[in-house]
């Protein structure tokens, strides 16, 4: 049977209707995608390129002393962009519902909305399109920029919580997971746990597969390495880092921090061959002061006190630096700071402590920029410190000395004064010898601004300001013919009434018009008539106010004398204290603690020394000194906070006895009674508190202390035994006592309750209650 044309027609649309119902699935999706592709996704993905263009900043390099950021935080370009790919991509979610490219789309949008600044409404497409694609690519990848959302939020705990849950759940694409345990690295360095930061980089930083970032994602791993005080694996990292394909500014900051490395790792001569070679490398010339600064660092080698003298020169040399050599010709005044701190910390290594004192006051004193200096770098606080110090010790000195030429008989005591005078003297003739031969030594400088080696002033800048040598001329020039002499009305007088200690003629001093001047001969002509002139600079003694000697300030009394020796006590403890926290010499301060100990009248001041003697002592090993030294602590009266530490450390072999005296008891028992009367538990307690948290350094609790209240009460209760004690009257009394000590004892439990830091002392310190106070005292 032969089919007709209409029946050839009809089986071929019936076989074509089967053949696509067999591949429809397949069929039909290649044509949703294509769909969703050219007509939607390819323009939001071409949006947002176009906004990351306007976006992304330059790469950044991390403040000195800071560590790297690998990715960078969003921009402020590109919001326009953003917002059509936003647009773009949500409309494929609307009518491309059925494409593959809805979930790539949910991903765009989240991004969009994270370079937009927008990190909530991110986060909330993150979050959506992990529900859609659970762990699969696209829900990893949404693992990663949920946590870099919450970096940029600064969530960094709930961060740290999410991605490491995140990653313990299915199998993860090598390079999202690296890229996520870079990210959680750099949550956990802002939470301070280092360890486990290297911990992860260490197993995922080869996979790393982004060209761009991974010199930095190596950098912040070395960084961490020498945190953690790996300095041989931070050096090879930074050597690639150095070698890599990145910006000229990282890889500089790699070299340098590899020199750093090989020096904290003792390689000294290795550190200062790859520092020299930088500085004699013209690429490097914007950076000359820092390379200077490092090499100067590496030059010291501990075990050579020749090198500390080669590193402070080198320092010098540094603050006058050739400015040819410098941008903008001059020093940045965060390296001059730098550099007068390095050579105040090689004089303090020196125990020099005055030359340290002076080089970190210089350093206070240049203003820099903080963002160009370490965080660490404090050069005001560390100044005051030594400031303090070098108060501290020329008090102490001078009223040594003081004390000292007190307790010479008069004979030797003139014969004392009359070699100060001749030594002091000899020192001021020397002084006014250099000042007048730097006044007749005038330097002459060619007006017309030649040199002897022939460089043209084009070199050295408009008139000849780059040319060191010049301008160290031109300052001599002028210190030469002014004297240092100050820019103030009557300045003639006032040095010729210095130098003859004379009081000023205010006849001189007011510059009359018309009129001779005492001191200067009228006229054409007019010279100034030199004070000294008339003066035998061999033999003439200046008088005592020149010299800096004042015979009064010698304590010839006794109670002047007890004032300055207990002075000199107060002194002596701080400096002790600085000696101790400071600058980390337990030895020094123990001296100086000694001292106070013997010299101070004050029993605070006396306990305070002693408890850190205790410390001292017992670091030392030798818990047998600290123990007396305990006992005497207490036993002259310390105030509770340092009897309870002491008691709770040396109280098995402690036998304490501290006396109360009357008044202290009374007091005691008076304020414990009111407090019951008046039911101010909870000023009770946080009397307690402010006690057991602010230690020694402050007593806030009344007149007496937690222990010396209740043992008062318990003294009294125990002890006291009078013919009468048999009586009503006494009875009631004692038992009236006795309940404020029970009232007492709940408090203990209420303050341990809520404040467990406060623990009394497991062994109940005696307070021997004078016979004198009497139980109608106490009533």
């Amino acid at each position: 049977m032969r089919l007709g044309s209409a029946g050839r027609l009809w089986l071929m649309a019936l076989a074509s209707v089967v053949l696509l119902q067999g591949c429809s699935t397949r069929v039909g999706k290649l044509y949703f995608d294509f769909r969703a592709y050219f007509n939607t996704y390819y323009n939001a993905q071409d949006f947002f390129e176009l906004g990351l263009e306007k976006n992304i900043p330059e790469p950044t390099i991390p403040a000195p002393g800071n560590l790297i950021r690998v990715f960078d935080p969003p921009g402020a370009g590109g919001k326009g962009e953003f917002d059509l790919t936003i647009q773009k991509a949500a409309s494929i979610l609307r009518d491309h519902e059925r494409s593959s490219y809805v979930l790539p789309s949910v991903l765009l949008i989240g991004k969009a909305y994270f370079y937009r600044g927008e990190y909530f409404a991110a986060i909330q497409k993150f979050q959506e399109l992990r529900t859609l694609d659970g762990t699969g690519r696209y829900g990893q990848e949404a693992v990663f920029w949920q946590s870099r959302t919450l970096y940029e939020m600064g969530n960094h705990l709930e961060a740290i919580e999410f991605t490491e849950q995140a990653l313990l759940e299915g199998n993860w694409i090598p390079s999202i997971e690296s890229k996520t345990a870079l990210i959680l690295a750099e949550h956990h360095t802002i939470a301070g746990d280092i360890a486990t930061a290297v911990d992860l980089l260490t197993l995922t930083i080869e996979q790393f597969d982004d060209d761009r970032l991974r010199p930095r994602a190596q950098f912040l791993f070395a960084q961490m390495l020498e945190q953690e005080g790996d300095y041989a694996f931070a050096a090879e990292v930074y050597r690639d880092v150095a070698a890599s394909k990145t910006i000229f500014e990282l890889q500089y900051l790699a070299r340098k921090n590899q020199a750093a490395a090989l020096r904290k790792l003792g390689e000294r001569e290795a550190s200062l061959e790859l520092l020299t070679e930088m500085f004699e490398d013209d690429k490097y010339r914007d950076q000359f002061p820092e390379i200077r600064l490092e090499i100067g660092l590496s030059l010291v080698d501990s075990t050579s006190g020749e090198s500390i003298e080669e590193s402070i020169q080198w320092h010098q040399q540094t603050l006058r630096m050739d400015p040819r050599r410098l941008r903008n010709g001059t020093l940045p005044p965060e390296f001059r700071a730098q550099s007068y701190s390095a050579i105040a910390d090689l004089y303090r290594s020196q125990k020099n402590y005055t030359m340290a004192a002076a080089y970190y006051d210089s350093a206070s004193q240049v203003p820099i920029n903080r963002l160009r200096v370490p965080p660490s770098y404090q050069p005001q606080e560390t100044a005051q410190i030594y400031g303090e110090f070098l108060s501290l010790s020329t008090q102490l000195s001078h009223a040594d000395s003081l004390l000292t030429l007190a307790d010479l008989d008069s004979a030797s005591l003139q014969e004392k004064i009359t070699q100060l005078r001749e030594t002091r003297a000899i020192a001021w003739r020397e002084e006014q010898k250099q000042k007048q031969e730097a006044g007749e030594s005038l330097v002459i400088i060619d007006a017309s601004g030649g040199d002897q080696d022939g460089t043209t002033d084009s070199e050295y800048g408009f008139l000849s300001h780059l040319n060191p040598e010049r301008v160290a001329d031109v300052q001599v020039q002028f210190q030469a013919l002014w004297r240092g002499r100050p820019l103030s009305d009557g300045w003639r007088s006032a040095a010729i009434a210095q130098a003859l200690n004379a009081t000023p003629d205010p006849v001189m001093s007011g510059q009359e018009e018309g009129g001779a001047v005492t001191g200067v001969v009228s006229g054409e002509g007019e010279s100034e008539v030199d004070p000294l002139e008339d003066i035998d600079l061999e033999t003439y003694v200046p008088p005592d106010n020149q010299l800096g000697i004042d015979l009064q300030e010698i304590p010839l009394d006794s109670a002047i004398r007890e004032q300055m020796t207990a002075s000199m006590a107060m002194w002596n403890y701080e400096l002790a204290t600085l000696y101790y926290l400071s600058l980390q010499e337990p030895q020094r301060a123990k001296e100086h603690y000694i001292d106070v100990v013997r010299d101070a009248t004050d029993p605070d001041i006396r306990s305070r020394a002693l408890y850190v003697l205790t410390e001292i002592y017992q670091a030392e090993g030798d818990r047998d000194q600290a123990a007396e030294l305990a006992e005497q602590a207490i036993e002259i009266g310390a105030v509770d906070a340092i009897v309870r530490r002491l008691v709770s450390e040396f109280g098995d072999g402690l036998t304490v006895a501290a006396p109360v005296d009357s008044q202290m008891v009374r007091d005691s028992l008076a304020w414990a009674q009111q407090q019951r009367d008046e039911q101010s538990l909870r000023v009770l307690i946080d009397s307690a508190k402010q006690v057991d948290s602010a230690g020694f350094a402050t007593q806030q609790f009344v007149d007496s202390a937690w222990v010396d209240v209740r043992g008062a009460i318990q003294a009294y209760v125990d002890t006291y035994t009078s013919p009468e004690s048999k009586a009503q009257l006494d009875t009631d009394r004692r038992n009236r006592w006795q309940s404020v000590l029970e009232y007492l004892t709940v408090a203990d439990s209420m303050i341990q309750k809520h404040y467990g830091t406060f623990n009394l002392p497991e062994k109940e310190v005696e307070v021997l209650v004078a016979d004198s106070v009497r139980a109608d005292s106490l009533e």
